[in-house]
Protein backbone atom coordinates (compact mmCIF):
# COMPACT_ATOMS: atom_id res chain seq x y z
CA UNK A 1 0.00 0.00 0.00
CA UNK A 2 2.82 2.47 0.63
CA UNK A 3 4.15 1.89 -2.71
CA UNK A 4 0.77 2.79 -4.20
CA UNK A 5 0.16 5.83 -1.90
CA UNK A 6 3.89 7.08 -2.81
CA UNK A 7 3.62 6.71 -6.49
CA UNK A 8 0.52 8.60 -6.75
CA UNK A 9 1.68 11.14 -4.37
CA UNK A 10 4.55 11.72 -6.86
CA UNK A 11 2.74 11.35 -10.08
CA UNK A 12 0.08 14.47 -8.62
CA UNK A 13 2.53 16.88 -9.12
CA UNK A 14 1.94 16.45 -13.28
CA UNK A 15 -1.14 14.30 -13.74
CA UNK A 16 -4.43 13.82 -11.88
CA UNK A 17 -3.58 11.25 -9.14
CA UNK A 18 -5.00 10.26 -5.91
CA UNK A 19 -4.86 6.98 -3.66
CA UNK A 20 -7.38 6.52 -1.34
CA UNK A 21 -5.96 4.91 2.15
CA UNK A 22 -9.04 3.58 3.65
CA UNK A 23 -9.60 1.37 0.64
CA UNK A 24 -6.03 0.91 -0.81
CA UNK A 25 -6.68 1.86 -4.45
CA UNK A 26 -5.72 4.74 -6.27
CA UNK A 27 -6.06 6.17 -10.20
CA UNK A 28 -3.80 8.20 -11.77
CA UNK A 29 -4.53 9.78 -15.51
CA UNK A 30 -2.39 10.71 -18.04
CA UNK A 31 -2.81 12.88 -20.57
CA UNK A 32 0.66 13.76 -22.29
CA UNK A 33 1.34 13.77 -25.67
CA UNK A 34 2.64 9.92 -26.13
CA UNK A 35 1.47 8.80 -22.60
CA UNK A 36 -1.96 8.59 -22.36
CA UNK A 37 -4.33 6.77 -19.93
CA UNK A 38 -5.22 5.28 -16.89
CA UNK A 39 -3.79 3.22 -13.87
CA UNK A 40 -6.01 2.03 -11.44
CA UNK A 41 -4.01 0.86 -7.93
CA UNK A 42 -5.32 -1.53 -5.52
CA UNK A 43 -3.66 -4.13 -2.99
CA UNK A 44 -3.61 -7.54 -1.90
CA UNK A 45 -1.25 -9.09 0.37
CA UNK A 46 2.18 -8.18 -0.47
CA UNK A 47 0.96 -7.26 -3.87
CA UNK A 48 0.29 -4.07 -5.70
CA UNK A 49 -1.83 -4.34 -8.70
CA UNK A 50 -1.47 -2.30 -11.48
CA UNK A 51 -4.32 -1.77 -14.19
CA UNK A 52 -2.86 -0.03 -17.28
CA UNK A 53 -5.86 1.00 -19.78
CA UNK A 54 -4.78 3.03 -23.02
CA UNK A 55 -4.53 3.01 -26.82
CA UNK A 56 -2.01 0.83 -28.29
CA UNK A 57 0.46 3.73 -29.05
CA UNK A 58 0.29 4.75 -25.71
CA UNK A 59 0.51 1.47 -23.25
CA UNK A 60 4.39 1.15 -23.47
CA UNK A 61 5.32 4.46 -22.32
CA UNK A 62 2.52 3.98 -19.73
CA UNK A 63 3.95 0.77 -18.15
CA UNK A 64 7.41 2.57 -18.52
CA UNK A 65 6.67 5.28 -16.36
CA UNK A 66 4.87 3.28 -13.88
CA UNK A 67 7.67 0.88 -13.29
CA UNK A 68 10.45 3.58 -13.51
CA UNK A 69 9.03 5.23 -10.51
CA UNK A 70 8.04 1.67 -8.88
CA UNK A 71 11.60 0.34 -9.19
CA UNK A 72 13.12 3.35 -7.95
CA UNK A 73 10.83 3.57 -4.96
CA UNK A 74 11.63 -0.13 -3.88
CA UNK A 75 15.30 -0.44 -5.14
CA UNK A 76 16.14 -1.17 -1.14
CA UNK A 77 13.02 -4.06 -1.03
CA UNK A 78 14.48 -5.12 -4.44
CA UNK A 79 10.97 -4.22 -5.83
CA UNK A 80 9.81 -5.92 -9.37
CA UNK A 81 7.36 -5.00 -11.51
CA UNK A 82 5.91 -7.01 -14.14
CA UNK A 83 2.87 -6.14 -16.80
CA UNK A 84 1.22 -9.13 -18.29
Amino acid sequence: ARYGKQLASHFSAKIDAHWDPETETGRCVFERENTRGTLDLSVEPNILLLNVEADPESIESVEHAVARHLVAFGKKDDLQVEFT
